[in-house]
């Protein structure tokens, strides 16, 4: 997703200053988030798109938009398609937003009271009408099934008053909830899920939404969306359908969409200009960094709870050698050892730490472990507390090229100072599930992101996402436990000033500078590459409204709904 978001789901988001009153109008032009385009001349049916993702492998006939193992999260990456936000969000520009299926909210009462204004007129895909009686339905879920509330909101009461409009009480200040609020909670509509006995096991084999598309046809092999006739906003999308195929590996999606097959993947090849580039007028990529690849370990099981390990691994694992080899340069190298975005988010760089980055060196390694009470064996393996030889498993999808190189880097980084360890490639949804249940030692993985740093932490760290290993965790699934992260996440979330929010994430990158709980790698960009021959109106460096690949929910909407047929005004 990379950003290959959610389980946790990835956008940025603009959020406004908690010590007033917040009223956001709606966006100039918003309402029609590519209106600087005419509706297309061209018949619907015409027009058809085929999105590659990372469906690799046999499709589970599951669209369940919260669980994070449902096709419509974990492989397609398409839950906006049919179930929409309240707000959405540029994702490589996170301080340009766009009302949605809200158009205002404010805060009030120190932050704790959130007021959302609903757009009127909207119509779920079965064509009855979208109310506030819906949103209040849609938020009652996550409070009722802690399992489907991925993001840990934490409001005490939702009202509705009136048909259009939603009152959330908290009892603390909401700032840096609304990110979760607005745009990472899809919105599902109440004549159906009230009725539900339990949504957590529920599969939505025919979702109703009231986003764009509505699904037309499923197999194991193929998702088919149809254009939604009952869509607000008027003359959108210009597409009539589109096809979401499932392919064997990252090597059978490269190998099709060179020969055109796909109109858009998420594309992860070594060199893309003579692999892709070349061979058409028509094809095109961007590759914007939008987030952190992370080597994961499981903070749970031993001896990743030790330290002087995780230290000891960041010691030996060159960053420079992962972007190089693993990822062929496009993704750099990290520069700092606080875990940020840089320079997304240098505003937020602790002054303490502007010079705090990660070196290779093994010595230093091997002295750490020694200082922690390891020893090394005759043949040089690490030996732990049970007498026994220390190997460790990294776990990533097979079909992942580059991830799959960034394990072999890492493997023969711990032989260095002797674990063993054993690269084991696995399905996407096996993976996706392995992390989410704790059964797993090392991975790398992809971060959220969004408009501030907090967003990232606390989807790695936040304890209260976590669960024990062989249940599921909707986030931290490295299942860090520190009383002081803890602390320093919920002053972020009750700070009402600026520089109160600054001193919690000062706090929080010292942790990650200190204990590494997380072993950042690269910076991940959004693996983007498209077809120019059948729509125009893509995402480009020259016109960044959003970003260029298919791997993020929100994303896929936002640029579907900026496609227009070649040769229409």
């Amino acid at each position: 997703m990379k950003i290959r978001c959610r389980p946790v789901y990835v956008v940025g988001a603009a959020l406004v200053c908690a010590a007033l009153m917040l009223v956001i109008p709606t966006v100039s032009g918003a309402s029609q988030p590519r209106a600087k385009h005419a509706a297309a001349s061209t018949p619907y049916a015409n027009i058809n798109l085929t999105i590659s993702t990372n469906a690799f492998g046999p499709q589970a006939d599951n669209l369940n938009p919260f669980l994070p193992t449902s096709t419509d999260n974990a492989s397609d990456a398409n839950t906006d398609m049919i179930y929409e936000p309240l707000w959405q969000y540029d994702v490589v520009k996170p301080t340009v937003t766009y009302p949605w299926l809200a158009t205002a909210y404010t805060l009030t009462n120190n932050d704790e009271v959130l007021t959302l204004s609903l757009r009127k007129g909207v119509t779920w895909s079965d064509g009855k009408p979208f109310t506030s009686a819906d949103v209040v339905e849609t938020f009652s879920l996550l409070k009722k099934y802690p399992a489907l509330n991925t993001n840990g909101i934490t409001f005490s009461q939702i009202v509705a008053e009136g048909d259009y409009t939603v009152k959330m009480t908290f009892s603390r200040p909401s700032y840096a909830e609304l990110y979760y609020i607005l745009n990472q909670t899809p919105i599902v509509p109440a004549h159906i899920w009230s009725a539900l006995k339990n949504p957590t096991s529920f599969a939505d084999t025919d979702p109703i939404g009231t986003g764009p598309f509505t699904l037309k046809s499923f197999t194991p092999e193929y998702m088919v969306l149809q254009r939604n006739p009952h869509y607000w906003q008027k003359g959108l999308p210009e597409i009539n359908t589109i096809t979401y195929p499932a392919v064997g590996s990252a090597g059978a999606q490269n190998a099709a969409f060179n020969a055109g097959d796909y109109t858009w993947a998420s594309a992860t090849e070594p060199d893309m200009q003579r692999l892709y580039v070349a061979r058409s007028p028509y094809n095109k990529y961007w590759y914007p960094p939008v987030g952190i690849t992370a080597l994961l370990p499981n903070d749970a099981v031993y001896p990743l709870n030790i330290e002087a390990v995780r230290r000891a691994i960041s010691l030996v694992v060159s960053r420079k050698t992962v972007s190089t080899l693993g990822e062929w340069g496009y993704e750099p190298p990290i520069s700092t050892a606080t875990g940020l975005i840089l320079p997304n988010y240098q505003s937020f760089l602790a002054p303490q730490y502007k010079n705090a980055t990660y070196t290779t060196d093994v010595s230093e390694a091997r002295s750490l472990l020694k200082g922690a009470g390891f020893k090394f064996g005759s043949n040089g393996d690490l030996i732990g507390k049970n007498g026994k030889a220390i190997s460790l498993s990294l776990i990533d999808p097979s079909s992942w090229v580059d991830y799959m190189a960034d394990c072999s880097v890492v493997a023969a980084a711990l032989k260095t100072i002797g674990i063993g360890s054993s690269v084991q490639g696995l399905s996407v949804g096996t993976w996706t599930s392995d992390l989410a249940t704790g059964e797993f030692d090392l991975a790398l993985y992809y971060s959220n992101t969004g408009p501030q740093p907090y967003y990232i932490y606390n989807a790695w760290l936040n304890d209260t996402l976590t669960a024990p290993v062989g249940s599921i965790a909707g986030g931290d699934q490295g299942r860090w436990k520190d009383p002081a992260t803890q602390k320093y996440l919920n002053a972020y979330l009750n700070a009402t000033t600026d520089a109160q929010r600054d001193a919690a994430m000062y706090g929080i990158e010292g942790i990650m500078v200190n204990q590494l709980p997380v072993i950042p790698m690269v910076y991940s960009i959004d693996w983007g590459a498209y077809r120019t021959n059948v729509v125009t109106g893509w995402p480009t460096p020259q016109d960044p409204y959003s970003s260029a690949g298919p791997i993020e929910p929100a994303n896929q909407e936002f640029v579907v709904l900026h496609l227009r047929p070649v040769g229409s005004k």
